[in-house]
């Protein structure tokens, strides 16, 4: 019986896809801190849950608050998501990316 249910559970695997959707992260606020401790937490996250497919779904920076160019908050957060083992993601943008 429990050859069953293992030979059960893992067909039911194979039909599952799992999306993490990170909202909000609002990168460059003006506690640098804030932005390390973000990363681990997603690299957490993301290794627990180990997602099929990341979904940034806006505000990942807090653009107002960035002087420089932005792209390299972009390229921490995308490297956050490499470094993690994510292959596939996308990105929406939100009202505090595009200022």
């Amino acid at each position: 019986f429990h050859e069953l249910q293992q030979e059960e559970e893992q067909q039911k695997k194979q039909y599952y896809f799992k999306i993490l959707q990170l909202a909000d992260l609002h990168l460059g606020e003006p506690f640098p801190q804030q932005d390390v401790n973000s990363s681990r937490v997603i690299q957490n996250v993301i290794q627990s849950e180990k997602p099929d497919l990341v979904v940034l779904s806006g505000d990942q920076l807090t653009a107002n608050n960035i002087n420089t160019n932005a792209t390299a908050y972009y390229r921490v957060l995308i490297d956050t998501l490499i470094n993690a083992g994510v292959n596939d993601w996308c990105m929406i943008f939100g009202n505090h990316d595009d200022q």
